[in-house]
């Protein structure tokens, strides 16, 4: 993971595979500690490989046309962040109750804070390529911060969310509805008028919510700007 890191210098431009792997590398450095400390020339080097591979072309036999190399980084970022967010998951699973969902909100903001450095890192992925490929109507492809979200949803939240809430519920419980006493990570909740003294739906479903609040939204107006480009077209 750091090896990437240590390189003075980058690989030679014409040096894809090295530049591919350069680039992963130092992705998955920022996804594994997102509050990393990157040498601004290292930083420069991630940049630059960015954009000689983007501007880069790949031979696609099967279409026999040359292809943006930008597709590869970007589906190379899809398969990091899937296994990325299943070791989360994994680590997430071996909690106990009492202890997931203060545990998943740590987990969050760490996976929070990559994302938003990785879109920084990849923008120019987002504005040529992502945008290109959205304004088409095609399925499946999502500004770079958005593919984290939805790697998330996909690979960890539809499959933990359920046990998170039965835990934030009760860690809510215990603090007997009032939300002063309770960790500093319950503050969010307090304006949310939730009933904590009872397993009902419909605390369930505020504390639901609030969790998907930071990355749920995001996805779904990707998919209503998705479907209004589609449905222009056929107009």
């Amino acid at each position: 993971m750091t090896d990437v890191l240590n390189i003075p210098e980058l690989p030679d431009e014409d040096d894809t595979e090295g530049l591919r792997a350069y680039l992963t590398s130092g992705i998955s450095a920022i996804l594994n500690d997102p509050k990393l400390q990157l040498q601004p020339n290292v930083y420069m080097n991630l940049y630059t490989s960015v954009w000689r591979l983007t501007y880069r072309e790949k031979s696609n036999e099967s279409a026999r046309s040359d292809v943006p190399y930008a597709d590869v980084i970007y589906h190379d970022l899809v398969k990091m962040l899937a296994d990325h967010v299943q070791l989360v998951l994994e680590k997430l699973q071996s909690q106990e109750d009492s202890l997931l969902f203060e545990a998943y909100l740590t987990e969050w903001d760490q996976y929070l804070m990559a994302a938003n450095r990785i879109d920084r890192l990849l923008n120019l992925i987002n504005r040529h390529w992502v945008k290109r490929d959205v304004d088409e109507g095609k399925p499946d492809v999502y500004r770079i911060r958005t593919l984290h979200f939805v790697q998330w949803r996909s690979y960890l939240w539809d499959k933990i969310s359920i046990a998170v809430i039965d835990s934030a519920q009760l860690v809510l419980e215990k603090s007997h509805g009032n939300a002063d006493k309770t960790h500093d990570m319950l503050k969010s909740f307090a304006s949310l008028q939730i009933d904590y003294s009872a397993r009902t739906g419909d605390a369930r479903t505020r504390i639901r919510e609030s969790l998907e609040a930071p990355f749920v939204p995001e996805i779904i107006a990707h998919e209503r700007n998705l479907e209004n480009i589609i449905a222009a077209r056929h107009n």
